[in-house]
């Protein structure tokens, strides 16, 4: 079991039924990335939310629209923020080019972008997308919408603002060019995130982005323009609005849409997101943590597909209290099968799962008896 930012995990499964032994060795991956969204302010709310961010360490930040509004320079509402996942881009004083080695900031357009400044041209400047040595298919020609694969997860970025001159609608070439490529996608997720609100329990809906996602193969869909969180299910995949990474937050008193599961519009946050070959995991973190953030964030919701890394709370330093303890960057990919209760416990420096799954009692220290250890 490592840190999800670049570890490995071996489980092994001992299984008992009748007289058959089973052990299994896996060792899966973890990719962890950040997801912010209509957070392009010069104020306190975009640097907490940044400084959270960058608290957890992700290998990457996607985002969803709305990277500057108003007179708000990119150096100043990104560059200045989050110059260390940057790379190859036309900066200002706060980030000249970015200090990432390889693009690790994957943003998308919002109406923002075409509304502030010198409009779309600015931001096409900016960035170089999705980066010099990023694997993606390369496939659309332009850095509007765009491609790129990061561990076990293919992210399709969409650009939902009217203006876009491939179109918005659901046979537009843009549309037609996402079908394809997730049809062919290599990758065991696909990711699709933009701006716009194709369902919202908000006021700003765009009904022509209601694409058959699920229908493409889509796995998830991530998305901002309405400033507050909420999950939603349609199609039977899920989907994220999360628009609270700067901007004034708005508050929601109802009807809530058929689709909606979960709302929160308390505070600013971001989405926190854990994936490996087999599931995904789905969190929005707000900085209501009684330190704006700077005790890690407070979860607010959590939502998994698959069989997805489950965090966990446990101390692994047998309780010596020590600062550098490891549990911020420990998961758990698969318990295995257990069918019975099941305990945790440190031993020998390694965290043991014992479990019931024969009617009797498991020993976590005799591997030769019944139950499933990590």
């Amino acid at each position: 079991m490592k840190s999800p930012c670049n570890g490995k995990l071996t489980v092994f499964l001992i299984l008992v039924s009748g007289f058959f032994l089973f052990a299994q060795n896996l060792r899966a991956e973890i990719t962890t990335f950040a997801a912010i969204g209509d957070y392009g302010e010069d104020n306190a709310a975009n640097t907490n939310v940044s400084a959270m961010v960058d608290g957890w360490q992700p290998e990457f930040i996607i985002t969803l629209g709305d990277n500057r509004q108003d007179n708000v320079a990119y150096d100043n509402a990104v560059g200045s923020r989050y110059c260390n996942y940057l790379a190859d881009i036309n900066g200002g004083v706060n980030c000249p080019s970015g200090t990432s080695p390889v693009n690790a900031f994957f943003p998308s357009i919002g109406n923002h972008e075409y509304d502030d400044g010198a409009g779309i041209d600015d931001y096409l400047n900016y960035f170089l997308l999705p980066g010099n040595n990023v694997p993606g298919s390369s496939s659309s020609g332009n850095e509007r919408y765009y491609d790129f694969i990061r561990g076990p997860v293919h992210f399709f970025v969409i650009n939902s603002d009217s203006r876009e001159p491939d179109g918005t609608g659901s046979n537009s070439i843009q549309a037609q060019w996402l079908q394809a490529q997730i049809s062919a996608s290599p990758a065991s997720w696909q990711v699709v995130y933009f701006h716009h609100s194709p369902f919202t329990s908000g006021i700003r809906v765009d009904a022509g982005l209601r694409w058959p996602y699920a229908t493409w193969g889509a796995d998830a869909l991530i998305y901002g323009h309405n400033h507050f969180y909420e999950r939603m299910e349609v199609d039977g995949i899920p989907y994220f609005q999360n628009g609270a990474g700067g901007s004034d937050l708005e508050t929601v008193t109802g009807p809530f849409i058929p689709e909606s599961r979960a709302i929160y519009f308390d505070d600013y946050g971001a989405m926190r997101v854990f994936a490996n070959e087999i599931g995904m995991t789905f969190e929005f973190v707000s900085l209501d943590d009684g330190a704006t953030g700077g005790n890690g964030g407070l979860l607010v919701d959590s939502f998994s597909i698959g069989e997805a890394p489950v965090l966990l709370s446990e101390d692994f330093n047998s309780g010596d209290g020590s600062a550098d303890a490891v549990l911020p960057d420990w998961s758990v990919v698969d318990e295995g099968i257990v069918q019975g209760p099941s305990n945790w416990n440190v031993s020998g420096g390694q965290l043991q799962q014992s479990s019931d799954i024969s009617g009797t009692n498991t020993d976590p220290g005799d591997l030769s008896k019944p139950g499933t250890y990590l």
